[in-house]
């Protein structure tokens, strides 16, 4: 569980820190420039990705609680939404224009709908710390800039776009989570 942790805390640095403290991320940029500082923070976030993942999957399996039986299917539908609420903004959907923050959102509803399947210290650390990550960051952005300037919404193309991106990331992720976690989402 060492490496989840090591990976969480790395994704947390990497995101709360420039949040937190905005002058040294204008510092940094200013010192070795707005590409390089923009690839060590892909790379970090890349790095913690890889990190929370191979923690994750190598993490001894200790219960902490019974998930409920129709947990599987609310997670699933769940899960939908989380994906969409990350193509719509992008994609620049309407709900994006209502939404300040779309993504964050679909990162909060992806934790909590995996909490409900499961149970265990390492996904408890991972997806219950990923929900209060995206809820903190909302936090922050919130408290460091009040006024939001919502974007425009793209027209009909933007919503069609939305759907499309999230039913293929969906499909993407329901058969690559066999592949990498061992485990259906959708039980026989």
């Amino acid at each position: 569980m060492l490496i989840l942790a090591a990976g969480f805390a790395l994704w947390c640095a990497g995101h709360f820190l420039p949040s937190a403290l905005p002058g040294v991320r204008e510092r940094l940029i200013d010192a070795i420039g707005e590409g390089p500082y923009k690839g060590l923070f892909s790379l970090d976030a890349a790095l913690a990705i890889v990190l929370m993942v191979i923690g994750y999957q190598q993490a001894a399996f200790v219960p902490i609680y019974d998930p409920p039986a129709w947990g599987v299917h609310l997670n699933n539908l769940m899960m939908l939404l989380a994906v969409w609420l990350f193509a719509v903004g992008g994609a620049k959907a309407w709900i994006a224009t209502k939404l300040r923050h779309p993504m964050l959102t679909g990162v909060a509803v992806w934790g909590l709908s995996h909490l409900l399947v499961n149970g265990d210290s390492a996904s408890i650390l991972l997806f219950g710390g990923m929900l209060v990550w995206s809820l903190g960051m909302m936090w922050m952005i919130n408290r460091r800039s009040a006024g939001w300037a919502p974007p425009r919404w793209g027209g009909w193309g933007a919503e069609a776009k939305a759907a499309l991106l999230s039913l293929g990331v969906f499909a993407v992720i329901v058969f690559a989570h066999g592949w990498l976690f061992g485990v259906s989402p959708f039980p026989m």
